[in-house]
């Protein structure tokens, strides 16, 4: 089955939880009929517009809301934000002020909050969450109260402020109480996994990812499997086993692309070109740099095209063009720079100093450098301050 077979597949499925089977083979028909050509070729907006509008019409009032926020997460995990951001914005003022709808007027903020993250728009996100938290505040709701808590943690783990991560990361597992084996708690895990992998603590990473795996594995959620194993290959990349790295981005890939998951396949892209980077592989690097750098901009993924910048120097450097390695450099640190992450700087500022450390340049090698050390130091990342002294004592 196609890429695109897949998608509308899975949308016919969405749709068929709360239409008959008969009523969305019929709407399809139509809508192929309509549009005169094959389903296939038919734009994806085109068909979410009309399935929603659709949908809308054919259900009571009672259960418009909720299919929405249902509509609004198959979009989202699709990368297709612009949609996702309309009927968001449309269900908070359907929503309004009124009480009988203050959870699902909490979600939809939670989802917005979700999408502002995955700009980088760290602000509006934060926002969002604490205007869903306000909403709940009154209410015995510890599940999606603990939701909230995670991604508030996961965004300061994206911009590399662990301390205050963790905290969140630990309020948002006591509010899951005794119920361990939920889908929060085992995300809330995968979040730590990958603070435990950027901070060394390896052998504690892997057994949280792979207990994670284990459920969503169960419970055949695509979408977290594949995000799993992409956080799995980044544990083995941290480790430097960069074949096993290699492993775990194609399981999670086949599942990306299989299903569209555009904003993970970004980042596996990236991913993977970092990887052939750095075992020299550049030819492979610079196809997944492209393919990467495609997709990323497509969804206006910035912290990845931050990211694919810096892959673009290491392999511009490794080709000993220096000029164009010192541009993208620069240009990554910029990006990072309007975004906030000083994680994704330090990484950049590291690899920043090779360049100039070949260009026999060692003061401008080690301001890079210390720039980095602080950061990692300030983090709690011992394993990467490590490798940069052992790069300043051997200027």
């Amino acid at each position: 089955m196609s890429k695109s077979s897949i998608f509308i597949s899975d949308l016919k499925n969405l749709l068929t939880g709360y239409l008959s089977k008969t009523e969305v083979l019929t709407f399809f028909k139509d809508l192929l009929k309509s549009e005169n050509k094959p389903e296939l070729e038919i734009d994806q907006r085109i068909i979410l517009d009309n399935s929603l509008t659709f949908t809308l019409q054919k259900l009571p009032q009672n259960k418009r809301l909720d299919f929405l926020i249902s509509f609004v997460r198959f979009s989202r995990k699709r990368g297709k934000y612009q949609i996702t951001k309309e009927v968001l914005l449309y269900v908070i003022r359907l929503c309004g002020n009124l009480k009988e709808y203050k959870l699902v007027k909490a979600e939809a903020l939670t989802e917005l909050s979700i999408l502002y993250s995955n700009l980088a728009d760290w602000k509006n996100s934060i926002q969002c969450l604490k205007r869903s938290q306000r909403l709940l505040s009154n209410t015995a709701n510890n599940s999606k109260i603990s939701i909230n808590e995670n991604l508030l943690a996961t965004i300061y783990a994206e911009q590399g402020i662990f301390d205050k991560a963790i905290t969140h990361f630990e309020s948002a597992k006591n509010l899951t109480g005794s119920d361990k084996n939920n889908e929060n708690a085992a995300m809330i895990d995968v979040n730590l996994g990958i603070i435990y992998s950027l901070t060394g603590k390896f052998d504690l990473s892997s057994n949280l990812l792979k207990s994670s795996l284990s459920k969503f594995e169960n419970d055949k959620e695509k979408e977290l499997i594949a995000r799993t194993q992409h956080n799995l290959g980044m544990l083995h990349t941290h480790k430097e086993e960069y074949q096993k790295a290699l492993r775990k981005f194609d399981k999670s890939i086949l599942i990306s692309e299989a299903n569209r998951f555009t904003p993970l396949l970004s980042i596996l892209y990236a991913s993977k070109a970092f990887v052939y980077s750095e075992i020299n592989q550049i030819e492979n690097s610079i196809n997944f740099t492209e393919k990467a750098f495609e997709t990323a901009n497509s969804i206006n993924d910035i912290l990845t095209i931050a990211d694919i910048y810096k892959i673009r120097g290491m392999n511009f450097r490794k080709l000993k063009n220096y000029k164009l390695s010192k541009n993208q450099f620069q240009t990554s640190l910029r990006l990072n720079k309007d975004v906030e992450c000083q994680l994704n700087s330090a990484e950049t500022d590291h690899q920043f100093a090779l360049l100039y450390i070949d260009l026999n340049n060692p003061e401008k090698a080690k301001q890079h450098l210390n720039r980095s050390l602080k950061f990692y130091l300030k983090s709690g990342m011992p394993y990467k301050a490590e490798k940069i002294r052992n790069i300043i004592d051997q200027i």
